[in-house]
């Protein structure tokens, strides 16, 4: 038990926490007994009162500094053998934070300045953050015990500094472990002090040390039991260089002088070695540097290292072949579908074999089983042979003089096998039987030339019996006149080919004048030949989603035609389905009949009368008199205004009561006798509608 002046009691005493060597021999049991003396010491510690606990002193082992030293020692990187070290299970963890706790009040409730020499203050420091790298508390404990006893604490990081630098400076008398050692405490803790990183980056002597020493190490290590020194002194100086642009009081001038010193160096290898790696840009192709100093630099206010950020873009770049970046390793889970790998422990014995080991086990009872099996392969199953070797071991080669390393067949894990026992032959399927058992062919009573493969030929030089033929046309006949083709549930009451549903198309029922008529045709015609051009030039300006509705090309041609989207694009969906009104329109606009600056057509100029005496159809686009239908020294009758009067241009062109020689009159007096004697009410409903169809689209525009 531990006394300390000012405390009251006695405090139980913290062992130091085990070696790894010490650790894999310890049972289970006494690892747990172990792990709660220490959460139990700790915990009476951690509960005194804060007049008490200032006592404490670093130098004291009743503090547990010896304890949390050793501790922090097993999370060091720069030890291969101790480094496995992590919690894993709740005993483990709540001790590791209990640690924390506990160094954290012994830096902050003690008395300053800390009772330890600088050299142990800096390890206690580089250690624990390797330990509480991730930890916000153990970040904010730093800045406190900095602020707290700054001088001491930058004297310390000053002082190990210096030690490095001449470390470095004497490149052949000091071993790699303790340089490796070194930077990987520093990198640690400029991860979590951002004061430390800077304290060390003051003064370019330490950066032009870390330089000179990577152009001075291989670039891959001689010693088995050393990492790649140049992966330490890049990860050093990039967690050095963070620190330079850490908030709220970032370096940025300490910073920029830093990379125009690195830059120079660079630019200086470059002539004399342009393929050799250097300290720069293993920095800037390993890490994220140069995309950290880019965020940077974009929220600071100064423009100096703008020059600085394009040489080290193009320098990456340039050098980016010398450094490749380690591949993950990718796990990949075995699904055991692979080959069975031979293994002798579960191999049976022969029993000739079993008989020879036997015998050398007579003479050699302390041998493993696998060791003399190893030996009677090596020595062709000689017996001799193999005794007169383990009599004399030195003449065994190296791999057999030593018998420990073969696992005897008692210890090895005994490999599953699949069970292939000898089973019954199951009985066979019963046979099936059909029709055609037991006929001729079956019993093969038939003549060879009757048996044929596959569809048997026909010689075409044989005449066909004209009955066949016959027959066949007959049976044809037959089915057709059964098919009845109007045998469905079609509505067929507007159906054109019913009996006074008929359009007659030869009867012009538009009252408009002739040349009104066509201005409406030749709009049409004008949309039309647009759309179609825009149609054929870039089809998939007629879309019907939203991005080509508001694309430029739409707008400008809703603007030419004065249509609608809607409308744009039912008319190109109606054009793809028609492939006749498709090739109408290629040889209207598109083939050698489209317009040249001629004219199409000449239209009379004269004035013709048909027998009866009036005018014809076709010249009443003739200009003058002629266009209104009237013709010198006629009645004015026909003169009537448009839609006014049964006799003029208006529904119907024409009545009953209409001149005998006019057309007009001849048709509806028709359409009035086909209407009588038809009984029932809406008795003219169909020939209603067939006029309606003709007056409005039943007939072609006039071309």
């Amino acid at each position: 038990m531990d006394h300390v002046d000012g405390i009251p009691g006695l405090l139980p005493p913290l062992a130091p926490f085990p070696a790894a060597e010490t650790r894999q021999r310890l049972p289970p049991e006494e690892w747990q007994a172990c792990l709660d003396a220490w959460i139990f010491c700790g915990e009476i510690r951690l509960r005194l009162l804060p007049e008490h606990f200032h006592h404490f002193k670093l130098s004291h082992a009743s503090s547990g500094i010896s304890f949390l030293s050793s501790y922090f020692l097993s999370w060091s990187p720069s030890r291969e053998s101790l480094s496995d070290y992590r919690p894993r299970s709740a005993k483990e963890l709540k001790l590791h934070r209990h640690c924390l706790l506990l160094l954290r009040r012994l830096l902050l409730e003690t008395k300053t300045p800390y009772d330890c020499s600088n050299e142990d203050l800096f390890r206690l420091f580089a250690n624990a953050s390797a330990a509480f790298r991730t930890s916000a508390l153990w970040r904010d404990t730093l800045q406190q015990a900095w602020q707290r006893q700054e001088k001491q604490v930058s004297s310390a990081v000053a002082e190990t500094r210096s030690y490095m630098i001449k470390l470095m400076a004497a490149s052949g008398s000091h071993t790699p472990e303790t340089l490796q050692q070194l930077l990987c405490q520093v990198a640690s803790l400029s991860k979590c002090s951002p004061q430390a990183g800077k304290s060390m980056m003051t003064g370019y002597d330490y950066v032009d040390a870390l330089t000179s020493t990577y152009h001075n190490f291989p670039e891959k290590p001689v010693a088995t039991n050393v990492g790649d020194i140049r992966i330490n002194l890049t990860e050093c100086l990039f967690s050095c260089l963070r620190t330079l642009m850490a908030t709220p009081t970032p370096a940025t001038s300490l910073l920029l002088d830093t990379l125009y010193g690195l830059k120079e160096n660079a630019e200086a290898e470059a002539k004399v070695n342009p393929n050799r790696p250097t300290l720069l840009s293993s920095t800037v192709c390993l890490t994220s540097f140069v995309r950290q100093l880019e965020f940077f630099l974009t929220t600071s206010s100064s423009s100096r290292g703008d020059s600085v950020l394009r040489f080290l873009r193009s320098y990456k770049t340039k050098m980016s072949y010398l450094h490749s970046l380690p591949q993950a390793q990718i796990s990949r889970r075995r699904k055991g579908k692979g080959k069975a790998k031979p293994d002798h422990a579960s191999q049976q014995i022969h029993v000739h074999k079993a008989a020879q080991i036997s015998q050398i086990l007579e003479l050699f009872p302390d041998k493993p089983i696998s060791y003399v099996v190893r030996l009677l392969d090596h020595f062709s199953d000689d017996v001799e042979a193999v005794t007169a070797a383990l009599l004399e071991p030195e003449s065994l080669p190296a791999t057999l003089q030593n018998h420990e390393a073969f696992a005897d067949y008692a210890d090895a894990e005994p490999v599953v096998h699949s069970d292939l026992a000898p089973r019954s032959t199951p009985p066979l399927a019963p046979s099936r039987r059909n029709f055609f058992d037991d006929d001729d062919f079956d019993n093969l009573r038939i003549s060879p030339s009757q048996v044929h493969v596959g569809r048997k030929e026909r010689g075409f030089e044989e005449p066909l019996d004209p009955s066949d033929k016959a027959k066949k046309k007959a049976a044809i006949l037959a089915a057709l006149a059964a098919f009845d083709s109007d045998d469905d549930e079609r509505d067929d009451t507007y159906d054109v080919a019913d009996v006074g549903g008929a359009v007659d198309n030869t009867v012009d029922t538009d009252a408009r004048p002739a040349k009104n008529r066509t201005k409406e045709h030749e709009e049409t015609d004008v949309n039309e030949q647009t759309l179609f051009n825009a149609w054929r030039s870039h089809p998939e300006m007629f879309a019907r989603d939203s991005k080509t509705r508001l694309s430029k090309p739409r707008q400008q041609l809703k603007s030419e035609t004065g249509m609608g989207d809607e409308q744009i694009e039912g008319w190109a969906l109606m054009l793809a389905r028609d492939d006749a009104r498709i090739q109408k329109l290629e040889n209207k606009y598109a083939g050698p009949a489209s317009f040249g600056g001629q004219q199409k057509a000449l239209s009379k100029s004269k004035w013709s009368a048909n027998q009866s005496g009036t005018a014809t159809e076709e010249d009443t686009d003739v200009e003058g008199d002629a266009a209104d239908g009237t013709i010198r020294g006629e009645s004015s009758s026909r003169s009537r205004s448009f839609r006014g009067g049964r006799g003029g241009y208006g529904r119907g062109r024409g009545s009953t009561s209409g001149p005998s020689g006019d057309v007009g009159t001849q048709n509806a007096r028709k359409r009035k006798e086909q209407g009588r004697g038809r009984g029932g009410a809406n008795h003219n409903r169909r020939e209603g509608r067939a006029r309606k169809m003709g007056r409005g689209f039943g007939t072609l525009p006039p071309g």
